[in-house]
């Protein structure tokens, strides 16, 4: 059994958890965990609360899962995983295509400067593509 472990932290049940699932290891998909606001356009007043309350770092981080998931092309039903992660003022994206059987395979990583998530993220989805993720994502119907 699977469970969240924030929600076995709040019922004081810590003890309970056995193996947490490293993200290195099990890469979710992109923008996990990550809660987005949306507001209208020209709501300057609703814009400057949310503004105090924007992650900086989370924002980079899903800017560069998304931008790698973009140039996939890829959606919710395809089986990409993509993680973000800041070291200091560098973020390291990790990423896999795998088939629909599991039985092919493309991962790969790319690291670079925080201030451009965007641009890392399409390097990785680009990467990927010529090593064969294309190929892949082309026999996924």
């Amino acid at each position: 059994v699977i469970l969240a472990a924030a929600g076995l932290v709040r019922l004081g049940l810590d003890e309970q958890i056995l193996d947490p699932l490293d993200p290195e290891r099990y890469v979710p998909a992109g923008g996990q965990g990550a809660l987005a606001v949306e507001v209208r356009i020209d709501d300057e007043d609703v814009q400057q609360i949310v503004s105090q309350i924007e992650d900086s770092d989370v924002a980079a981080q899903v800017r560069a899962e998304r931008a790698f998931l973009f140039e996939l092309g890829a959606g919710c039903h395809t089986p990409v995983a993509v993680h973000a992660t800041i070291h200091g003022v560098r973020l390291r994206v990790r990423a896999l295509v795998l088939s629909i059987d599991g039985e092919q395979r493309i991962e790969g990583s790319a690291e670079g400067e925080l201030r451009a998530p965007e641009t890392l993220g399409v390097a990785l989805g680009r990467e990927l593509l010529q090593r064969g993720a294309r190929r892949i994502l082309e026999t996924q119907g």
